[in-house]
């Protein structure tokens, strides 16, 4: 086959002089298509949430329900504990009892926080010592109890937004 390239370029040529005689034209259209895109990006909404996402009948959807009818939203939990003396043996083995069934058992649960996972940082004479405030073996003797105390209140927000 062979290309006729006089002919193909007289094409250009007359599609090039129609764009130029209405090229005010062109050019406003051009604009209007732009704004009117522009607006129209304002309009998308996106919603990324289970409920657009997933089936209602989606397990997905039924455990997220089930999680609220019981805590009342689907962010966050607080489990508020009233205690003699937190730092008691008893109470921190309890506390440590809660903290990992709340995390084995609890459905969507991303984080536990409480006195068993907060890392305590301390400055020593070769740098810094991070450790935990509640050591991997409680102790039961009451001066170790009582060391683990001022470390805990010793961290103003610990005592402030962890232990009340």
């Amino acid at each position: 086959m062979l290309l006729n390239i006089e002919k193909i370029n007289s094409r250009f040529e007359r599609i090039a002089s129609k764009l130029l005689k209405m090229r005010w034209l062109y050019l406003s259209l051009y604009i209007v298509a732009i704004i009117a895109c522009m607006y129209g990006s304002t309009l998308v909404k996106i919603d990324t949430s289970n409920e657009n996402s997933f089936l209602a009948s989606d397990s997905i959807n039924i455990q997220t329900d089930h999680f609220e009818e019981i805590f009342g939203n689907d962010q966050y939990v607080i489990v508020l504990l009233e205690n003699e003396d937190l730092f008691s043996f008893e109470s921190l083995t309890l506390l440590r009892e809660l903290h990992n069934e709340l995390n084995d058992s609890v459905v969507f649960v991303e984080r536990v926080t409480s006195t068993h996972d907060l890392e305590f940082t301390v400055g020593d004479e070769y740098g810094m010592v991070i450790e935990q405030i509640v050591p991997d073996f409680i102790p039961q003797d009451p001066t170790e109890l009582q060391k683990i105390k001022g470390k805990a209140f010793s961290k103003e927000n610990f005592r402030k937004r962890i232990i009340c």
